[in-house]
């Protein structure tokens, strides 16, 4: 299976060759000329959102990674010590060029139900996954979360309307159309954020908006207030 070697990547390694290879590490390229680089703004502005939980918690979180992709920003947080271990689950089988990473790992399948038990964790964090689940079907996979864990941290979007949809689709296919990820119909909006915490029996203790993960071109095509970091908890 063909590597990638970018810590953007939705995965490290892709299935069954062909073209889409040389397409992630030309979109990965692309990325980085017109300001995509997501990883550093995206894990620094986790790291401060788990980091003001610990007044909460005084130990060093024990963290799961849910639609953890290639497990770079989960393995960052844990190398600066904002979280003392990582543990990630994706739908994607295992890679056996990276076996130190992927015994923190576990794939799992399209269900609902987590295989651990209540509390396990400290933290569970959810970054740009929920859309791609169905902004419709995501009360279950959070309130799953808030059972395995104190706090739940997920990462996502706001949309405003049809124009910001559609760039947020087109950002969407660019980033990971390569890995054969869907493009989700729709995005959140406030209302049907509040609406679906609330459904799912969790608390939101902060929502931070706007979050600034992109610069350059990217930046100007997915603004600051489409990306927002909401910290719930069980109600």
């Amino acid at each position: 299976m063909p590597h990638i070697d970018d810590r953007n990547a939705v995965r490290d390694v892709i299935e069954g060759g062909g073209v889409r290879p040389l397409l992630a590490h030309l979109l990965g390229r692309c990325r980085m000329w017109f300001g995509g680089d997501r990883f550093t703004a995206l894990s620094g502005a986790l790291a401060k959102s788990i980091g003001s939980l610990r007044s909460r918690n005084n130990a060093t979180p024990k963290l799961l990674d849910f639609g953890c992709g290639n497990m770079a920003i989960s393995r960052h947080l844990v190398a600066i010590g904002v979280a003392a271990s990582a543990f990630g689950v994706d739908t994607y089988p295992a890679s056996a060029i990276d076996k130190e990473k992927f015994d923190c790992y576990r794939q799992i399948d399209s269900g609902v139900r987590l295989p651990f038990s209540d509390r396990e964790f400290d933290v569970a964090i959810c970054v740009d996954v929920l859309h791609h689940i169905g902004v419709d079907n995501s009360v279950e996979v959070l309130r799953e979360l808030g059972r395995i864990s104190q706090f739940v941290v997920v990462k996502d979007h706001f949309e405003y309307g049809k124009i910001s949809r559609q760039l947020l689709r087109l950002a969407d296919w660019y980033g990971n159309f390569a890995y054969s990820v869907n493009v989700p119909d729709r995005y959140y909006d406030r209302d049907l954020w509040s609406k679906t915490i609330q459904t799912a029996g969790l608390e939101e203790l902060r929502l931070e908006t706007p979050v600034r993960i992109h610069k350059g071109l990217f930046g100007l095509i997915i603004r600051p207030g489409n990306h927002f970091i909401s910290i719930l908890s069980a109600a």
